[in-house]
């Protein structure tokens, strides 16, 4: 009986901790989502990923013409506009064996 009250303690506890830490994944999320759209809006295409570094998001758009294109959108204010310093790739050639 033990082990299984010990179970259930552990269960809760790995549950509390799992609703009490959602609003902060939720609060890093909502800021990437903002600068993922922020960048569609400007750029349009598919974004591939969103990487927070540092005090911006580096979001990966895949455009219609195939390439890549990397831009940088501040983190403090992700609704804005996306700014210069951002590039854009060509697409990576496969290799003929």
């Amino acid at each position: 009986m033990s082990k299984m009250n010990c179970a259930r303690g552990i269960v809760l506890l790995a549950l509390g901790l799992a609703v009490a830490l959602s609003p902060i994944a939720a609060d890093a999320d909502s800021g990437a989502q903002a600068a993922a759209r922020a960048a569609q809006a400007k750029y349009g295409g598919r974004v591939l990923a969103v990487e927070r570094r540092g005090d911006r998001y580096r979001v990966k758009l895949l455009r219609d013409s195939g390439k890549v294109k990397v831009v940088n959108v501040p983190a403090a204010d992700s609704g804005r506009a996306p700014e210069a310093g951002e590039r854009e790739a060509a697409p990576k050639k496969e290799r003929q064996r």
